[in-house]
């Protein structure tokens, strides 16, 4: 208003309005009236402007203070009584420690008349400016704000009341912020929302009525949320729009801390929907996600300073829609790009991916109220299972690297790229949900899988491709159980696989059908370094496997250069057994595994898995034998095996046929022929194995070692025949030797202590050849049975045979017997008996067909009973000379007739009288002087030497006429031999070298 000293001229009168005019009439009346109403408004104006805000303030401290037993500043109260808008300055609400709780920079509240007309308190404006809030969860899980609200005074009516009507034009939150706080934690947790905008547009609590909102708060890490919208609070209901952006991850690692197994050390997440709730009865919540995306995702172990295991680069999830209703889900596509995954086991067995599920124990809070158990309630209904459905599930361009530090070296195994598609995934209907995966293994296999699954009850069918995977990273596994260096291998397939949880009747729950291939394996023998086994290309075609109940069929296995080598090694033991050491495996505390089932059934006998291997192919195979427990060393080799095995099966009646073809050391052929179920516990052999033409000097350590010669010379050409039935082994060895000669002898300790070079003359034929029936059997289960000692053992007994009756065996061979080993003569005499002479025929035949063995003939064999007989053919002589020509009568004749012989010759030969003695007894006296004249006549050494000497040129002479055997074979020696006695006659004893 301007105030001026200057006058204002006065209008004319006849000017005036009319009003005026009209004014001048009025009564006293008119203008009391008049004067009151500028009074009451006078009286309104002042209280508007002055009381109103002084109540106020007076009316909130108290309530605040007395009340609430809080803390509260209010800065400048101004009301408008004219506009009913009320401002409020600097706001401030604090706990009785002085504890800020809220705080508003300023208020502004503007009530409109209509309000009297709408019948409802109606406002154009209510706008916060710069408030402040501060939410605390405290250690009892309580809410500081929460406890503002004064305890009610009276139980709740049991309908609640409608809400009153209110009516806002435009309600504003500007420049806010909120502290929150959980003190709940083990660990504190504050953060702040600034600024925080909100607008409230043509708010009612009319019934249905739809009022709009938004709302975007921020935080000082850039991370932002918006939601905007409109809700109804008869019925509660709301319906509208939101969205996240640039949410930290580490935020929510922080808040829940422990109550996240795993640490999240970076990570933003973005994401933007729409919802629709109501509150009308049940809760319904209709949630639709157009899009979230997680960026930068790290996820660690909650150590301090400990490195992400999982990366990922990014997390795309569309189409998200959630029903709660129908507690449902449902995803339009996940993708997941760049993920990589760090997973090791540890030295003790730990693997540290589990260290991210491993929730930490935390305690209650120290001043926790103690649990109260709560009042028995009538058990409710089960809410339905969530249901998921996801259209599309890809993992693109993931990596895993995963290490076995528990092995030493340590294993690396390299999964990149990693891709998996999962289409019409559900856990909601039974239909099939199809996976695809395609993930390269250590930079040269490739693993790809498609694959139909059902989830319930579980089925899956899938096809598998795998190529060029590289064995040799197991090769620490190996080295634990066996002393095998796994130098090269790869490993192919193309399967598919059928699995039922709840097979039908009759069908299995696995089924495995396909074919497999094994490249280029290569294994070494760690204490020898040298091949092992060893192929080119396994092949296994037509495989067809089976578990519940367990099968197995193949229909063709073909091997493509396959080899292995045996070697028994210094220490005499198979190197076999050396390499796999089952012992080794017991040394780390493996124990045998045993089936559930069969544990359950105690001492019932598990039956074999049926198997059928319906043909294998051998292409180029060989093999080698060394042994080094001889010096020097011994080794041979099978090459260039090939052939088939035909109908292999665990069917007890089932025979395999056997056909395999090779050599030993390249020109000695070897053929294997036969039938045999390798496959059956009972096990059938019917096996011939043909080895012909091997060179016997191959075999020169073994001769050396056993026989005590080297052999210069010789071949050797076998047939072995196994009959294996019911576990009863009948084997038959045809061996045949030909040329073979010794060499020089060798000395060695460990020879048989026979005469080796004269039981191979026996069993030399004529032509040089040698040719042995060896028969071996017994039971292969039990334990002394083994065959190789048996087989030697039978060699050794012939050789010993051999020697020790080397006639028997000649006698056996072309006629005769032992008694071949020595010639009868009557005593005294050289002549030859012809059934001496028949025995002599059959030796000199023995002798020509075995042309290395030679003859020892006694030439100075005699005995008592030659001189005895020497003796009374002399004296029969010279009575020949002196008894009478004239034949006796009788025997009394010739009694008197020799005794008178005996008279002239003793007289003769004596030169002495007769002895009177036996005078009167002619008997007598015929004997004593017989004894006393051979005597005389007994002969001389020499000439027992010369009847010796006679008697051994009679067997030569008569040996090598009939047999034409040459006279240098026969040898007639003189090495003071004394011949034998038996039934009259005088054997010479005959020996052959």
């Amino acid at each position: 208003m301007v105030e001026s000293n200057e006058r204002i001229p006065r209008a004319p009168t006849s000017h005036l309005p009319k009003w005026s005019a009209h004014t001048a009439g009025w009564s006293k009346r008119h203008w009391i009236l008049l004067t009151s109403i500028a009074a009451l408004v006078i009286v309104y104006t002042l209280v508007g402007f002055f009381l109103v805000p002084y109540l106020a303030r007076h009316a909130i401290k108290n309530y605040v203070h007395e009340d609430m037993h809080r803390r509260i500043t209010l800065g400048e109260i101004k009301f408008n009584p004219f506009t009913l808008t009320a401002r409020v300055k600097s706001i401030a609400l604090a706990e009785a420690n002085g504890e800020p709780i809220a705080s508003l920079g300023a208020l502004l509240v503007n009530l409109q008349l209509s309000s009297i007309i709408h019948l409802a308190p109606t406002f154009k404006e209510i706008r916060l400016d710069e408030p402040r809030v501060h939410l605390v969860i405290l250690p009892d899980h309580s809410v500081n704000l929460a406890k503002l609200a004064p305890p009610p005074k009276s139980p709740p009516p049991a309908k609640p009341e409608p809400l009153p009507s209110i009516r806002i034009d435009q309600f504003a939150v500007t420049r806010g912020s909120l502290a929150f706080e959980d003190r709940s934690r083990p660990e504190p947790f504050a953060t702040t929302l600034t600024p925080i905008e909100f607008e409230l547009h043509d708010f009612r609590t009319e019934p249905r009525y739809e009022n709009a909102y938004h709302f975007a708060a921020s935080t000082p890490q850039h991370e932002g949320f918006d939601w905007s919208g409109e809700f109804s609070l008869q019925p509660v209901g709301s319906t509208g729009r939101f969205s996240v952006t640039q949410l930290q991850a580490t935020k929510i690692a922080a808040y829940l801390q422990d109550s996240l197994p795993f640490a999240l050390r970076s990570g933003t997440v973005d994401l933007s929907g729409s919802y629709a709730l109501t509150l009308q009865g049940a809760v319904n919540l209709n949630v639709k996600l157009p899009a979230i995306k997680v960026q930068g995702l790290a996820i660690a172990p909650h150590e301090e300073g400990a490195q992400p295991y999982i990366n990922v680069a990014s997390t795309n999830v569309d189409d998200v829609a959630l029903t709660l209703a129908d507690r449902h889900v449902t995803v339009g596509q996940v993708e997941i790009s760049g993920a990589k995954v760090d997973a090791w086991r540890e030295a003790d067995g730990q693997v540290n991916l589990l260290r991210l599920l491993n929730k930490a124990q935390t305690s209650a809070p120290a001043n926790a109220p103690a649990a109260q158990p709560a009042p028995a309630q009538p058990p409710s209904p089960a809410p339905s299972p969530w249901q998921l459905s996801v259209k599309t599930f890809a993992l693109k361009d993931a990596s895993v690297t995963a290490e076995d530090r528990s092995m030493q070296p340590a294993t690396r195994l390299s999964l990149s790229p990693i891709n998996i598609t999962v289409n019409d995934f559900s856990t909601a209907t039974n239909a099939p949900m199809k996976i695809e995966t395609d993930i390269g293994i250590n930079d040269r296999g490739r693993l790809h899988t498609t694959s139909d699954v059902t989830l319930q009850p579980l089925l899956a069918n899938a096809d598998v491709e795998l190529a060029d995977l590289d064995l040799t990273p197991l090769q620490p596994y190996i080295a634990v159980q066996s002393d095998v260096i796994l130098e090269s291998g790869r490993v192919g397939a193309k399967t598919h696989v059928a699995y039922a949880a709840e097979p039908q009747k009759g069908q299995p729950r696995l089924k495995l059908t396909g074919e497999a291939k094994i490249l280029d394996l290569l294994t070494k023998d760690k204490a020898l370094e040298q091949d092992f086994v060893k192929w080119r290309e396994l092949d296994v075609e037509g495989l067809d496997y089976t578990f519940a109940p367990d099968s197995l069929s193949i229909r063709r296995m073909r091997a493509v250069k396959p080899y292995g080598r045996v070697i028994i090694t210094s220490q005499r033991t198979l190197n076999i057994q050396e390499v796999l050491k089952p012992e080794r495996a017991q040394a780390q505390g493996a124990q045998p595994q045993t089936s559930a089932p069969n544990a359950a059934k105690g001492t019932e006998k598990q039956q074999p898995m049926p198997m059928r291997i319906r043909t294998v192919v051998i292409e180029d195979g060989s093999a080698n034998f060394a042994d080094y427990s001889i010096q020097p060393s011994f080794a041979t080799g099978i090459q260039s095996l090939k052939g088939t095995i035909d109908g292999l099966s665990s069917k007890p009646n089932s025979r395999a046929k056997i056909k395999l073809e090779g050599s030993v050391d390249e020109y000695a052929p070897v053929s294997i022929t036969g039938e045999a179920n390798l496959l059956s516990s009972t096990m059938y052999t019917d096996i011939a194995m043909d080895f012909r033409n091997i060179e016997l000097t191959t075999f020169n350590p073994y001769s050396g070692k056993y026989a005590g010669y080297d052999i210069s010379k010789g071949k050797l050409s076998t047939r072995l025949d196994y009959k294996v039935r019911d576990r009863m082994l009948d084997a038959r060895h045809h061996i045949i030797v030909d040329q073979l000669e010794f060499g020089k002898e060798t000395g060695s300790k460990d020879a048989v202590s026979i005469p080796v070079k004269l039981a191979v003359a026996l069993l030399k034929d004529r032509h040089g050849v040698i040719e042995l029936d060896l028969p071996v059997s017994g039971n292969i289960d039990d334990p002394e049975f083994k065959l190789g000692p048996i087989i030697w053992k039978v060699v050794l007994n012939l050789l010993t045979k051999a020697v020790t009756a080397p006639f028997a065996l000649l006698g056996s061979l072309f006629g005769g017997g032992e008694e071949l080993s020595y010639v009868s003569f009557a005593p005294g005499s050289a002549d030859l008996a012809p059934q001496e002479q028949d025995k002599l025929g059959k030796l000199a035949h023995g002798l020509s067909e075995r042309p290395q063995l030679k003859l020892n003939v006694p030439a100075d064999a005699q005995d008592a009973a030659d001189t005895n007989a020497y003796a009374h053919s002399a004296l029969d002589q010279a009575l020949a000379g002196t008894e009478s020509k004239k034949q006796p009568a009788d025997a009394e004749a010739a009694q008197k007739q020799r005794l008178g012989a005996l008279r002239s010759l003793y007289k003769k030969q004596m030169a002495r009288a007769l002895p009177e003695a036996n005078k009167d007894d002619p008997q007598g006296e015929a004997q004593a002087l017989e004894q006393q004249l051979l005597e005389r006549y007994a002969p001389t050494p020499v000439q027992l030497a010369e009847l010796a000497q006679h008697r051994a040129e009679a067997v030569r002479d008569a040996i090598v006429k009939q047999a034409q055997i040459d006279p240098e074979r026969i040898y007639l020696t003189a090495k003071n031999t004394q011949a034998k006695t038996e039934d009259g006659k005088v054997r010479l004893e005959l020996k052959l070298e």
